[in-house]
Parts: structure tokens; sequence; C-alpha cells
């Protein structure tokens, strides 16, 4: 239930995340949109930090893909 309820909200695999404020509820921002996750939810949420000179702030490229269950 959970994994549908993210993925409606548009966090899933492929998609740039922004942590807008760290605790519980943690906020991100996503496709423009924040959304609060519970802390106990938001530990289950794995991601993958990509930066570079070029893209000092850490966000993905490419973080538009479609939804696609893994």
């Amino acid at each position: 239930v959970d994994l549908e309820r993210l993925e409606v909200m548009g966090l899933c695999f492929g998609r740039t995340v922004c942590v807008i404020k760290d605790g519980d509820p943690m906020i991100v921002r996503v496709l423009g949109t924040r959304i609060g996750l519970a802390a106990a939810l938001a530990k289950r949420v794995l991601v993958r930090s990509e930066t570079s000179p070029s893209n000092p702030e850490g966000e993905a490229r490419g973080g538009d893909a479609a939804c696609t269950p893994r």
C-alpha cells in the first residue's frame, strides 16, 4: 500500500528528489510537489546521491522517468 501511494505521488525509481526538511515528518520535493514522509516510511526509501561539479545540488539527471515498479 505504501509503495502504491508513493508512486501515485511521483516518488518512485528514477525520480529526482530534493530533501526540503529532515526530521519527522521528512519533507521532500519531487516533480515540483512537496511530500511529507513519516520517519518510519522515509527510512524504507532508498536513494542514490548523484553529484558532480556541473551538478552541485546532487539532483540526478533524467529524474523525470516514468514510475516503474522494481
